[in-house]
């Protein structure tokens, strides 16, 4: 089967080039889903981030000091695994059951990954990067696993998701009224 590329905002994405023999009736429901697929790619809908305002005083000063305002972010509803699982199934040509599995497994094989001290490079999704953090010791032979205070996890994205990210639209939420900005 012979592939097209088509140049997205969001990076490549393959179209299946029908031949003549995809076109009998056997593979009729393959072709279905493939129409499905690309019209959920074609059709994604650029989402704004919706941001409100809210006022925060001066760190360590009595009363406050000087207010100052922010913008801080109005978060959607938590995503769990299972819904990911259906979003990506309807994209795909395997079941939510199937798709559900290999997310536990991604998730059960990254910890291992991450809990021995390996960086997980996950080539387009970006990097997950085991960190510590440790109190300060006046010698190399004071540092133990008693001066160690977390282990965490960052994540480094892709320059394609930093590229994305940069693009994305703001809109501010006061009262509960997104307010519409010209352009």
């Amino acid at each position: 089967m012979q592939v097209h590329l088509a140049k997205l905002q969001t990076g490549y994405v393959s179209f299946p080039k029908v031949t003549a023999q995809d076109q009998s009736v056997q593979a009729a429901p393959q072709r279905a889903k493939q129409s499905k697929i690309i019209f959920h790619i074609l059709n994604f809908n650029i989402m704004s981030v919706k941001y409100k305002v809210i006022a925060k005083g001066q760190p360590g000063v009595v009363g406050g000091g000087e207010i100052k305002y922010y913008g801080s972010i109005i978060r959607g509803e938590r995503v769990d695994t299972r819904q990911f699982a259906e979003d990506i199934a309807e994209m795909n040509l395997l079941s939510t059951t199937v798709i559900y599995g290999v997310l536990e497994a991604f998730f059960k094989r990254s910890n291992h990954y991450l809990s021995n001290g390996h960086i997980l490079d996950l080539s387009q999704f970006g990097t997950f990067r085991p960190t510590i953090s440790s109190t300060g010791a006046d010698s190399p032979e004071d540092v133990s696993e008693k001066t160690m205070k977390s282990f965490y996890v960052s994540y480094h994205p892709t320059k394609l998701q930093r590229r994305q990210m940069r693009n994305v639209d703001f809109q501010k939420v006061s009262n509960g009224n997104t307010e519409e900005v010209a352009p």
